[in-house]
């Protein structure tokens, strides 16, 4: 927990060779820092290997080259950053000995703990504990039932209510 520039100064002390899963999740972080976090995970991490270019870039000299500042998390993207460059420099880049944790965001947690409780695949699969090519995002699944609901009253004495409603509840309202 903490702020970006907290996070983004985080280390383990001791290094650890990355090998060929670890390279492929600095690049998913990378562009999870960037925003991109609702992408499958495997278009992340080509999105990272597309700025390559970038990457380096910024990791020589991150005061003249600031693309990095464009990340959501910009600290973070900055350590990612670093880390990529000087695995990317290497002639077999899963050699390089990391110190950089990766963030591995829950789905919605709570509900993740009910669906797998639950045996809930529909439930599962919103909160990302089934295998899906997309994430799915259990917030945008409540905000259209609720959307729904919203459009859909009847209720005479809940119609007002529905009518101020429409067009001001978002995902992050949901959230």
């Amino acid at each position: 927990m903490g702020a970006d520039l907290n996070r983004g100064i985080l280390m383990f002390s001791d290094s650890k060779r990355i090998g060929k899963e670890g390279l492929w999740w600095l690049k998913v972080h990378l562009a999870n820092k960037w925003g991109k976090d609702k992408l499958p995970l495997n278009d992340r991490a080509k999105y990272s290997e597309a700025m390559e270019d970038v990457i380096h870039r910024c990791a020589a000299d991150p005061n003249n080259n600031l693309e990095w500042l464009q990340a959501e998390n910009p600290w973070q993207a900055l350590a990612v950053i670093f880390e990529l460059s000087e695995a990317l420099k290497m002639e077999n880049p899963e050699d390089y000995k990391g110190r950089l944790h990766v963030h591995v965001d829950g789905s919605c947690n709570g509900m993740q703990h009910y669906a797998a409780f639950g045996r809930d695949a529909n439930g599962g699969k919103q909160v990302n504990l089934a295998e899906s090519d997309k994430p799915g995002d259990v917030y945008t699944a409540i905000l259209q039932v609720v959307i729904k609901e919203i459009e859909g009253e009847k209720d005479p004495a809940l119609i007002e209510i529905a009518e101020s409603l429409k067009g001001k509840v978002s995902r992050k309202v949901i959230k």
